[in-house]
């Protein structure tokens, strides 16, 4: 039996999550869903100075933040394709940033979640 990460050395804070509406086809033109919102506990910390290299380079610049997090939490990353599906944004710190990519790690001992999400530009538009 797998036991679940209580993240009790580090410590976990409140994010609010807020999920892009569904694009659809409404006789012939795209219609945008309202989004919606709510709330996970994660543990948050900035990315390493070694996991920012790894970036492609247009990537370094930006302000990025690791969360980890229970695995039966929701939150989604964007995929790409015909059914698609829109990155989550996560609010913290008084900043919004979009998942970019979630990892799952189901190791059997202590399975957990981890997200990087990238901080949304104020001036320059979406990313």
């Amino acid at each position: 039996m797998a036991t679940r990460p209580t993240f009790t050395l580090t410590g976990k804070v409140g994010v609010r999550v807020i999920r892009p509406g569904e694009i659809r086809n409404e006789y012939g033109k795209p219609v945008e869903d309202p989004p919606t919102e709510h709330y996970i506990e994660a543990n948050i910390q900035p990315l390493r100075f070694k996991e920012i290299q790894l970036l492609p380079e247009a990537d370094r610049t930006k302000e990025w933040i690791k969360l980890y997090l229970d695995p039966d939490q929701d939150l989604r990353g964007e995929l790409e394709g015909t059914p698609g599906q829109r990155a989550d944004i996560v609010e913290w710190a008084g900043h919004q940033y979009k998942v970019m990519n979630i990892r799952s790690w189901n190791m059997g001992v202590l399975n957990h979640i981890e997200a990087r999400a990238a901080r949304i530009p104020i001036s320059g538009g979406p990313i």
